[in-house]
C-alpha cells in the first residue's frame, strides 16, 4: 500500500474481504478498532471508517487501546511489561502493564514523551515490548527480555474477544481517538 492512501484504499479492502469470505456486515456482532495511541491521521481515518461500518450494520464498536493489544499478544515469563511504540524522532508512547493470569492491568496512563524520559521510567526487570524502537533500545544495556511486537489486527481481535463486554460501545457518536499527545499544526492561534 502506498503512503497516504489509507482513506481511499480501506473501503475497497473491506469490500474485498467481505466478498471473499461470503459474510455481510450484518453477520457480525461488532467492529473492532484501535483507539490509540498512534498517528493522528491513521487513528482518525480508522475510527471514522469503523464508525461508518458500525452505523451501517447497527453494530457495537469495540475500541481497543493499542498498547494493551501489543502487550496482550506477547507471551513471556515476567509479570510486568513496559510497552513502547515509536511516534516520531525520539518521541515514544509508553505504558506499564502487569499480568494476572490472562488479564492485563494498566499500571498507569499512557504517556508520550522523549525516549530519555521514558527510559528512566522502565524497570530493568520488566519485559520491554516495543515497535519501532530498535535504535533507541540498542543504546542501552537491558537485562530484561525485549520483544519486537508490531500492533496488529490479530492482537486487537484477541483483546476485543476477551474484553467484549468491558469495551463494547453502542453509543459511539462521541467516541474519539486517544491521541495521548496534543496535535500541533504549526498554525499560530489568535
Amino acid at each position: 500500500m502506498l503512503e497516504r492512501e489509507h482513506a481511499e484504499k480501506l473501503p475497497g479492502f473491506c469490500r474485498e474481504v467481505l466478498n471473499e469470505s461470503g459474510f455481510s456486515i450484518h453477520d457480525f456482532d461488532g467492529v473492532v478498532v484501535s483507539i490509540g495511541p498512534g498517528s493522528f491521521t491513521g487513528l482518525r481515518i480508522g475510527l471514522s471508517f469503523a464508525k461508518g461500518l458500525a452505523f451501517s450494520g447497527d453494530l457495537a464498536m469495540i475500541p481497543v487501546p493499542t498498547l494493551l493489544a501489543m502487550a496482550a499478544d506477547c507471551s513471556f515469563d515476567g509479570k510486568t511489561a513496559d510497552v513502547c511504540l515509536r511516534s516520531h524522532k525520539e518521541i515514544v508512547y509508553h505504558q506499564q502493564f502487569s499480568r494476572e493470569g490472562e488479564n492485563w492491568l494498566a499500571e498507569n496512563k499512557p504517556v508520550c514523551d522523549k525516549w530519555g524520559v521514558v527510559a528512566r521510567r522502565i524497570s530493568k526487570e520488566s519485559t520491554i515490548i516495543h515497535f519501532g524502537c530498535e535504535d533507541i533500545l540498542d543504546q542501552l544495556q537491558w537485562t530484561a527480555q525485549v520483544i519486537d511486537q508490531p500492533p496488529s489486527a490479530r492482537s486487537l481481535a484477541r483483546v476485543a474477544f476477551h474484553c467484549y463486554e468491558k469495551f463494547s460501545v453502542t453509543d459511539y457518536h462521541q467516541l474519539e481517538p486517544d491521541y495521548i499527545s496534543s496535535f500541533k499544526t504549526g498554525v499560530q492561534s489568535w
